[in-house]
């Protein structure tokens, strides 16, 4: 009855008295044995579940690449769509433009045109007079919305310098591409006039100018897009 009540409450083992000393030592190696492969059981068993968990973890991130390659190659696939669709519009619009004869119909096609491809809310054209630039043509859909008076306006001419940034494009020839005017970095020789911003209280960030040129390659203007919508 005793050893059936040890056995029962866990006793790997039981000894009677009056057992031999050889005996007792073999059977104490034996349970030693049995509690270093339980050990190693355990610590097998152990070792086994971070491997699992770290199964898991590989086929979540793989999982989550494989999302992010679909999403990347579902996006390029769609910039390239848009892109071609932006080239065959322009090489539309070059064929309709040949066909204008009037110059201010013509400048304000070039600017509602260009706005449309680049999404830009708000453009203007600067004509180039000797070494003033004009201030010509404006759309702007923000100031448009707020009433007729406030997307008037006026004329306004600058000089052909690198400290303005259309004077820049213009005396350079090089198209720029601001992320935020009101944060241009301090080694380029040109910055943005807030005077518009501050007239209107259109509030001016981003901005695309580049040189308007005729066959000949002379610089006739230049062009500004603000504020990308996308």
């Amino acid at each position: 009855l005793v050893r059936a009540a040890a056995v029962s409450a866990g006793v790997e083992d039981f000894v009677a008295r009056g057992i031999e000393p050889e005996e007792l030592r073999a059977r104490i190696r034996t349970l030693a044995k049995l509690g270093h492969a339980t050990r190693r059981a355990i610590d097998a068993d152990a070792a086994i579940a971070r491997l699992q968990t770290r199964v898991r973890e590989r086929d979540r991130d793989l999982g989550e690449m494989r999302q992010i390659v679909q999403h990347m190659r579902s996006s390029l696939q769609a910039d390239n769509a848009l892109q071609r669709g932006r080239v065959e519009r322009m090489v539309q619009l070059g064929l309709e433009l040949n066909k204008l004869q009037d110059f201010h119909v013509l400048m304000e096609r070039i600017l509602s045109e260009a706005r449309a491809l680049l999404r830009a809310d708000a453009g203007t054209i600067f004509l180039r007079e000797a070494r003033t630039l004009r201030f010509a043509y404006a759309q702007n859909d923000t100031l448009t919305k707020r009433g007729p008076d406030a997307a008037k306006f006026n004329a306004y001419q600058l000089p052909v310098t690198e400290t303005s940034i259309a004077g820049w494009v213009a005396m350079s020839g090089e198209a720029v591409n601001i992320g935020d005017v009101y944060d241009i970095d301090a080694s380029l020789p040109y910055r943005f006039d807030p005077s518009f911003d501050r007239l209107t209280g259109y509030a001016t960030r981003s901005m695309i100018a580049l040189p308007l040129r005729t066959s000949m390659g002379s610089t006739l203007g230049v062009l500004q897009l603000l504020n990308a919508m996308d």
